[in-house]
């Protein structure tokens, strides 16, 4: 007998209350990697990070994609439905995170290069520098890099013609810019490339790896059944996935 989706939802939810499994939340989102990161005497952290002598900086781009799943003994690993895709069909935006205690770094938007589908894109708006910053939260958390954001960031209008925004202060805090590019956003599950050439010290270009993006997972919370952290649902997802 083939079972339609909502007759799969149901079972899944009876079958956790029999079994004690867990429901929860899953995001998608793309995750950054280097290629050869010897090369360059620059490596990203566990986190995400990448550190630049005074200064470290992360990409976060805004294409999480989020979804149910079902975790347990009887239901190892079940993604509902294809999940939603918060940003499908609008431009696609980056923030570009940066933490320095040194005020002679300057960063420059409009020196931003997308690489997506064999094409080469720059920013067409941007907005920052956002100083507000505070511990992330709900789908912020499943985005690698630095453990906190911009407030501003997520109510801002990108106003500003990225061309304008030419070796902007980067202040001696923690900061963020906001990044648009005129191609609609793509998917977690496709690979593009960020080259941030834009970043000085002291008028002199500083030189930085292309940050590859690559599909990744992020469990997020726990919806019935007991108590289980986002690492923990992350962790039985990753294991049930080996086994099958």
């Amino acid at each position: 007998m083939r079972m339609h989706a909502p007759g799969i939802g149901l079972w899944l939810w009876t079958t956790c209350v029999l079994t004690g499994c867990a429901m929860g939340g899953v995001v998608s989102i793309s995750e950054p990697n280097l290629d050869n990161p010897g090369t360059w005497d620059l490596s990203l952290d566990a986190s995400g990070v990448l550190h630049i002598a005074e200064l470290s900086l992360s990409v976060k781009p805004q294409n999480a994609r989020s979804g149910l799943i079902a975790v347990g003994p009887i239901v190892p690993f079940v993604p509902l439905g294809r999940g939603n895709e918060l940003r499908k069909e609008k431009p696609f935006q980056i923030v570009v995170q940066f933490e320095t205690s040194d005020e002679r770094y300057t960063f420059a938007p409009k020196d931003t290069v997308l690489l997506h589908a064999g094409a080469e894109y720059r920013p067409v708006e941007s907005a920052g520098p956002f100083t507000r910053a505070s511990a992330p939260r709900e789908l912020q958390r499943a985005s690698r890099g630095h453990d906190w954001v911009c407030n501003d960031t997520w109510t801002s209008k990108l106003s500003l013609p990225s061309q304008y925004l030419d070796d902007v202060p980067i202040p001696s805090s923690r900061s963020c810019f906001v990044l648009e590019f005129p191609v609609l956003t793509p998917s977690p599950d496709q690979p593009f490339q960020i080259e941030l050439r834009g970043l000085k010290k002291e008028g002199r270009q500083v030189d930085l790896p292309k940050i590859n993006f690559r599909p990744g997972t992020t469990g997020a919370y726990s919806i019935l059944g007991s108590a289980q952290s986002s690492s923990r649902l992350y962790a039985d997802a990753r294991k049930s996935r080996a086994r099958a």
